[in-house]
């Protein structure tokens, strides 16, 4: 129905009102549509967003996934180490054990036992010289464990690191897909309003025709584009 604001500007002359209320719907549809062009490129540079979090996701992933190797290989590596130093530690045991065997016995008996004196020197050296051997290795083995295991704390706080910046990166895109939902769906409400205010329109331009045709029948004047 014409509003009170119509009637009076337009004294009850239906085509006027038609007029007035086209205006308005013009307006009120020009409105809807910048609005859903704002909203349109809010939802874009939504969606860039939400795929660029997720190709830094990707990366991330992949750098877990090497760190997590190197990880790994290290925790290998200390287990080896510690394997031979157990092994260096037994070879150890049994040559103190050769030693001191043959301190309980006097310089006189073993050299007495040995095949010449040349091979009781031998012996002597030999045994002296694998503790000597072994003892160093044994240490390295150490050293080496060492360093290994403060490269593996490294790469743990790495890929602690890691892992929170992959959550705070899937927190943003979480984030940025709801508000990617709520813009859409504003999106949608507002293309729904416009369609609404086109329908009216359409109707209100078919009434226009129609008195315009009336007008030309009967001679009367035809007002000019009523959808301007």
């Amino acid at each position: 129905a014409p509003s009170a604001f119509a009637e009076e500007d337009c004294g009850g002359d239906r085509s006027c009102e038609l007029r007035t209320q086209i205006s308005a719907l013009n307006s009120e549809i020009d409105s809807f549509n910048n609005k859903l062009a704002e909203l349109q490129k809010q939802s874009g540079d939504l969606k860039a967003d939400i795929e660029r979090l997720g190709i830094e996701q990707d990366k991330l992933r992949k750098e877990i996934e090497l760190k997590q190797a190197e990880h790994d290989r290290l925790e290998l590596e200390i287990e080896s180490t510690r394997k031979r130093s157990s092994d260096n530690n037994e070879a150890i045991g049994y040559a103190i054990a050769q030693y001191y065997y043959s301190e309980e016995n006097s310089t006189i008996e073993r050299l007495a036992s040995s095949d010449s004196f040349s091979a009781f020197l031998d012996q002597e050296v030999n045994l002296s010289s694998i503790s000597d051997t072994l003892m160093g290795i044994v240490e390295e083995n150490k050293k080496l464990e060492a360093e290994l295991n403060q490269e593996k704390v490294r790469a743990e706080q790495i890929l602690a690191d890691l892992d929170s910046q992959k959550e705070q990166l899937a927190a943003k895109q979480a984030e940025q897909q709801t508000l990617l939902a709520q813009t859409e769906k504003s999106a949608n409400e507002v293309a729904s309003l416009k369609d609404q205010k086109d329908s009216e329109r359409a109707k209100l331009l078919q009434e226009q025709a129609e008195i315009n045709r009336q007008n030309l029948g009967t001679g009367g004047v035809t007002p000019g584009d009523p959808s301007k």
